[in-house]
């Protein structure tokens, strides 16, 4: 599933692990709307293509305040 928000599209985890090493992925609490994602709070986190994937976020859902979101969601430009 494939779902439009503004200039981003949010797709799923296994998506985001095989996208992550060609294209730009970032993720984001699942209580962010779009507009803080790279504007206002600017809370999008890119994932870095040097580092392993679940590595990343392990240590990203570690630090995640519960009022931004339980879980993270994925989404590509």
């Amino acid at each position: 599933m494939i779902k439009q928000m503004g200039s981003f599209k949010m797709i799923n985890k296994t998506q985001a692990k095989k996208l992550y090493q060609l294209t730009q992925v970032w993720m984001v609490g699942s209580n962010v709307n779009s507009y803080h994602f790279l504007d206002g709070w600017g809370l999008a986190y890119g994932i870095d293509k040097t580092t392993d994937f679940d590595e990343q976020l392990n240590s990203f859902l570690f630090y995640l305040e519960p009022e931004l979101g339980r879980y993270a969601r994925f989404f590509i430009k």
